[in-house]
Parts: C-alpha cells; structure tokens; sequence
C-alpha cells in the first residue's frame, strides 16, 4: 500500500492458523514524542488519550491506493488461484473486499481497534449473494454495511443474538467457532536454510554464531555455523538430484 505501513501479508491454513506482518518495521507505538514506552501508567483507569504520533490514522497508514495479490493453494502445496488487482483506498476493508468480489457481488466490513497503539482486536464480517442467492436480500443487508451499522456492531456486540437483530435474520446459525491467533512458524533449522540460499560470504564463513530476527514475530536466533554448512549441502543435493531426474527424462 502507499501509507506508512508499506504494506501487509496474511498467511492462513484451512485449520485456523493465522499470521501475518507489516512490511515496514516501523509501527505506530515505535513513534512518539516523549510518550515513553507505555508503560508509564499515571494509576488511572488504563484508558490512556489517543496520542495522534501513536495512533496515526487509517489514512495515514494504508494510503490512497494498493496493489495486492491473494494466492490460494491446495493441500499439497500446489497453487491452486492468484488473483491481483489495484485498489482504492489503500485499506484492508478495501483491499479483502475487492478480492473477495473478483467472482461473486460481495461486502465486507472491518473494524479494528488499538490499545495504547498496540493492535487491540480486530472483527470482520463478510457477505456475498451465492449462486440461487436472493439479490433482494443482498441489496437490504448492502444498506447496512454502507450505513455503518455492521460496523458499529462489531466495535461493540458481536454475538449470533445480536447479529440476528440487526441483520433481519432470526435463522442466522454459525459454524464451529475456533480462535485465531497471531503465530509464527519459524524455527532455526529455517534460519539455518534462508542463510544457505544466499551466496557464501565472509560473514557467512565466520566462525561465530550468526545472528538471526525473524521478521514476522522479532524472535532472534543465534545459528551455528556448521548448521548454515550443512543446510547449503542439503540445497546442494537437492539441485543434482532434481537435475539428474530431468536428465533420465530427456
């Protein structure tokens, strides 16, 4: 995107596992002017002011306009779909909700709220008229996405019963709830294999320990050497064997 944030990717498996990060390292409670770092609660009711340097508006983050791409795969690992697209504004309601419709009429909306600029909670709900859907009942429930009625009820009251009220729909049911939860899989042995994708260095080479942060979650990592070696021979072994495959085939 064109704000400051530079941009977002989100990864998400069938079993609910999220995760996801800002491509630029920067974020609103790392700024500040003199605020300190958060921690300095004057013993009020912790419902410290908005502070505009912490708290940038959307605007300010995503930007005017975004580019984005949304990849689908199977179990497998094979790529299943792509699809990209240019999108006005810059947001994440804009964005999901322009991927979301590349196929079927669709709304979204999405509220998310901070906490002493930190990521508090973030709540969406989406809509599309299915195949045999009724586009009558689609352009009412439309109203209240543009209206921000969905919005204010997924700042404050989310439950079914809720929802039913709102929505019109006393036969509104969900499916099985699970929670999603901001995790990485990053382990030293891919440390040690993203090292190995690069050429050999003089770093590299060095005898210590090398350092690595995941960028994703901040965890650092200390990665010996001979695990970097090892890794770059595991590579190595894999390029003969896929080139000797494609030998036998020619």
């Amino acid at each position: 995107c064109g704000g400051e944030a530079g941009g977002w990717l989100v990864e998400h498996d069938g079993a609910g596992h999220l995760r996801g990060c800002l491509h630029s390292s920067w974020f609103p409670s790392s700024g500040g002017d003199g605020g300190g770092d958060g921690d300095d609660d004057d013993g009020g009711d912790g419902g410290a002011p908005a502070n505009p340097s912490r708290d940038p508006a959307e605007k300010t983050l995503c930007g005017p306009s975004a580019s984005a791409k949304m990849t689908r795969f199977q179990a497998d690992g094979a790529m299943r779909s792509q699809v990209v697209l240019q999108s006005k504004p810059g947001t994440p309601e804009a964005v999901y909700g322009n991927l979301l419709g590349a196929a079927l009429p669709t709304c979204l909306s999405l509220v998310a709220t901070t906490y002493r600029g930190e990521p508090d909670r973030v709540r969406a709900l989406a809509m599309q008229t299915l195949p045999g859907g009724s586009r009558n009942d689609f352009a009412r429930l439309e109203k209240l996405f543009d209206d921000g009625t969905l919005a204010d009820m997924l700042a404050f009251d989310a439950t079914l019963p809720t929802m039913r009220e709102i929505l019109g729909l006393s036969d509104l049911f969900t499916g099985p709830t699970r929670a999603l939860a901001f995790g990485c899989s990053c382990s030293e042995e891919k440390a040690a294999l993203s090292l190995a994708s690069f050429p050999p260095s003089p770093e590299t080479s060095a005898a210590a320990p090398l350092k690595f942060r995941c960028h994703l979650c901040g965890r650092e990592m200390e990665i010996a050497p001979e695990a970097v070696e090892e890794a770059r021979a595991a590579l190595r072994r894999g390029g003969r064997g896929r080139r000797a495959r494609e030998g036998g085939r020619g």
